[in-house]
């Protein structure tokens, strides 16, 4: 008795303290960009609370804000406040991160289910904003382009082949294409990996496109790319990834005026492409989500929902490949 009373370790729980469950989440989350992003998060709510105080860990607990307060009134007064500060897509992703963590911790604390302040269409309950902009794609014979090009510019030419990698591959983000091992045949998307319910594989697409692109950029170690190092630790991998990503979306506004494509050309494009694409093919929506490797439907409507119709084509064709 005395052995596990001296070597007792208190379990890590969710206290009704915002700002400590923020911590405990975020100290739980296995993604350096997604902490970073619920780091970001509590300074705001922190920050909106006590404006004149510049946030602390050590703070915390010395002005409490407690989950009993995440009102709608409060919601909604910090929406007002953030709209002055950022953009509406910003804002959504503080309040998507607050109700995530409020999720989480009323699965222990059952009492907030009753009080719970987010939902839909109705002036009871507070509702996400969401971001107006409207995806954007190419059409097939500037993708043809892309996927044709052949020149002696390094630069261009590596922008060309991660952008048509992730095409090939249903829209796979540079995360996800950075972290893929030699020999490795199914992926997980790593935005989802840690935090959804239901997680979805997908699997690599084989083709020669793909077989030129991977040796030229091959890496030396265990990843199938040269953008990360085997000794990488989180943080330094993901300092890589960005930039990566901002040196890749240069050489996308280069060719966006080689080509002639929109200026706001970029990286992002091949998801959108590629949800396009298939749509135009008459695929169902079910089968566009699993080969997305979306948890929820949802998600692909999100996708689709700016796109127009446009003239049915075989998958094959539609891809460009």
């Amino acid at each position: 008795v005395k052995e596990a009373f001296y070597n007792y370790v208190k379990p890590v729980t969710f206290s009704t303290n915002v700002y400590t469950s923020f911590e405990n989440y975020i100290n739980d989350l296995k993604k350096f960009k997604t902490a970073s992003s619920y780091r970001t998060t509590l300074n705001n709510i922190f920050r909106h609370n006590n404006p004149e105080i510049e946030p602390s860990d050590k703070l915390y607990n010395i002005y409490p804000f407690k989950f009993e307060e995440v009102t709608v009134d409060w919601l909604g007064n910090f929406d007002r406040t953030r709209r002055q500060k950022v953009s509406v897509s910003s804002l959504g992703i503080d309040m998507r991160n607050i109700r995530t963590v409020y999720n989480f911790v009323k699965t222990t604390l059952t009492h907030l289910k009753e009080i719970y302040p987010f939902g839909k269409n109705t002036e009871r309950l507070y509702s996400i904003p969401t971001g107006q902009s409207k995806n954007q794609s190419l059409n097939k014979d500037q993708i043809d382009k892309l996927i044709n090009l052949d020149t002696d510019n390094l630069y261009l030419q590596m922008a060309r082949d991660y952008w048509v990698f992730s095409y090939i591959n249903r829209g796979m983000n540079l995360t996800d294409i950075a972290q893929l091992k030699k020999g490795q045949k199914e992926w997980i998307r790593s935005k989802t990996k840690f935090t959804a319910k239901k997680v979805i594989k997908g699997k690599l697409v084989e083709h020669q496109i793909l077989n030129d692109i991977i040796k030229r950029h091959k890496g030396t170690g265990k990843y199938l790319f040269d953008i990360i190092d085997d000794m990488d630790d989180p943080k330094a991998a993901q300092k890589k990834i960005d930039n990566k990503n901002s040196s890749l979306n240069k050489q996308y506004k280069n060719l966006a005026r080689m080509f002639g494509f929109p200026q706001e050309f970029s990286y992002q494009w091949a998801r959108h492409c590629y949800t396009t694409n298939m749509m135009s093919s008459g695929l169902n929506i079910k089968v566009i989500s699993e080969s997305m490797n979306h948890t929820s439907i949802k998600t692909t409507e999100n996708y689709i929902d700016s796109l127009k119709d446009e003239d049915n084509k075989k998958i094959n064709d539609a891809l460009g490949i």
